[in-house]
């Protein structure tokens, strides 16, 4: 199964206060099971999946699991109180798979009573087979037993959700104006195989400051040089709950000044510690461009030895600069570039910049929980998440001296949190002093907010 990470901060709370037989409100989720069966079907997994993903794209808070297990009327009374027992264990089963402990998760199980629908239909039976998944979460907590990780996760942006049909493609227009345009029957599995169903298509946008910073994005490159960037999104493709590829490329418009000629597609690659997005440049990475009679393709030189090294050549040209600026005039601040990968994509320019060196009272914040984050505005226009308790990476970073930035310190202590905002001119050396104060989550949301490029 494949491992989801699941979003988790718990309430101490005793076990008495979890038992809560006769539960009233409508289940998060339910999951269903073939007749006499108690494991999960592949189908159901890939449900439990995308419920995950939903659920921590919500941003809640998760203090306890209850996993209430029934059967259908098939059966004598203590064989059915059995498999229902059996069924909430498959299921919890599934959560301790994605992380979550095995002590916040309580169980309950009924056999055949407290039926939904009549037993007398297979359509019936086939509802009453199932456990419902309770959860007691509330967004008001969200600093319950937190770290400064998880707040940013809960708090980052969310996830859109887009249905396309794999034979005909689609296209998909984010809330921030994003323009995704996916050509008909180029969706691969992970075989590369054709896929020939419906498609969801997931979209989050990161146009801001305060988006970037929550995302854990940094805009630098994987070999630490500096960008100045116009915007990130994350695609993803998943049918039936399993990660979808892409045979050809597809179309993706960002929000930009189209007077910066230098703009160029970028693939976002997670630092294999820190789990932060770093970029490359998409043309150091995509294979050869080539046209062929299916239109735009990705393939390697070596497969089409066929065509002359002039005709090649001619062919590589026709196809750069990986950008145009669009025709329509209600995208006039937009910019197109052909992608060839689902994940994390960015539209950006490189920025000249020297090593900068940062020092800050790290003595007085010992053994706590805190983030360090800058944001550059004026002409550089980025964001790096500098250092953390967690992750100390990046004191002495790539950066334009003179460069105007904001500094944030975020610091969780005794499930409240803490900020300081600083305004700086960055030099050669900098010495930050952080004094951060109580504050809320949404106050601190604000003060990002309030930061733009």
């Amino acid at each position: 199964m494949k491992k989801i990470s699941f979003v988790i901060a718990l309430a101490l709370m005793t076990t008495a206060a979890f038992c809560q037989t006769g539960i009233k409100e409508s289940p998060a989720h339910i999951a269903y099971f073939e007749t006499n069966k108690a494991i999960l079907s592949e189908e159901e997994i890939g449900n439990l999946n995308e419920f995950v993903r939903d659920f921590n794209s919500k941003k809640e808070t998760l203090f306890r699991i209850n996993l209430i297990g029934y059967t259908d009327s098939t059966g004598s009374k203590e064989y059915n109180l059995e498999l229902s027992r059996k069924r909430a264990e498959a299921v919890r089963s599934y959560f301790v798979s994605i992380g979550v402990k095995p002590r916040y998760i309580f169980l309950e199980y009924y056999g055949s009573e407290k039926a939904i629908k009549t037993n007398t239909t297979e359509e019936g039976r086939a509802l009453n087979r199932r456990v419902e998944i309770y959860f007691n979460s509330s967004s008001e907590n969200m600093l319950k037993d937190s770290t400064v990780k998880e707040l940013f996760k809960r708090l980052a942006p969310k996830e859109q959700k887009f249905q396309i049909s794999s034979d005909l493609g689609g296209e998909i227009i984010g809330k921030h104006g994003t323009k995704i345009i996916i050509q008909p029957n180029t969706f691969t599995d992970s075989d590369n195989k054709a896929v020939n169903a419906n498609v969801q298509v997931t979209l989050r946008e990161f146009y801001d400051p305060a988006a970037m910073v929550l995302g854990n994005l940094n805009t630098l490159t994987t070999d630490g040089k500096t960008l100045t960037t116009a915007g990130m999104i994350e695609v993803r493709a998943t049918s039936k709950g399993k990660y979808l590829r892409i045979n050809q490329p597809y179309s993706v418009t960002f929000k930009t000044q189209p007077t910066n000629e230098k703009m160029k597609l970028f693939y976002g690659i997670p630092n294999s510690k820190t789990k932060q997005i770093y970029w490359q440049d998409a043309d150091s990475i995509d294979k050869e461009i080539i046209f062929t009679n299916q239109g735009l393709r990705y393939v390697s030189k070596s497969q089409i030895k066929y065509i002359s090294d002039s005709s090649f050549n001619k062919l590589l040209l026709s196809a750069k600069p990986r950008y145009k600026d669009a025709n329509d005039s209600l995208l006039q601040q937009y910019r197109t570039f052909q992608a060839s990968r689902f994940g994390y994509i960015n539209c950006d320019a490189f920025a000249t910049g020297e090593r900068i060196e940062f020092t800050f009272n790290k003595s007085e914040f010992e053994n706590k929980d805190y983030g360090i984050s800058l944001i550059f505005v004026g002409k550089v226009k980025g964001v790096m998440n500098l250092t953390s308790s967690y992750d100390p990476v990046m004191l002495t970073p790539m950066i334009p001296e003179n460069t105007t930035a904001y500094v944030v310190m975020v610091l969780l202590e005794n499930n409240q949190i803490k900020t300081d905002v600083q305004k700086i001119i960055i030099k050669k050396s900098n010495q930050l002093t952080f004094k951060p104060t109580l504050t809320s989550v949404t106050d601190f949301k604000k003060l990002l907010n309030d930061v733009s490029f």
